[in-house]
């Protein structure tokens, strides 16, 4: 049952996106900033690891790539 309300918030929510073009711009812009969030994390992971010269294995770098990003 809760799904199925999950479901119909949902599609109201894109119905209210299609409605009302003010929404509808403010989601278009928030997906623009959040792709562009994501862009750059895939480009500082792969220039970091380039950077990270000395590292023996991929664990490693994982390790390294995590305590980076925290």
């Amino acid at each position: 049952m809760e799904q199925i309300q999950q479901l119909e918030n949902t599609i109201s929510g894109y119905d209210k996106l299609l409605s009302d073009p003010e929404l509808g711009n403010m989601a278009v812009q928030y997906m623009k900033e959040s792709m562009e969030r994501i862009e750059l994390l895939v480009i500082g992971s792969i220039v970091f690891m380039f950077n990270a010269k000395d590292v023996k294995n991929s664990d490693e770098l994982l390790v390294l790539k995590i305590r980076d990003k925290w």
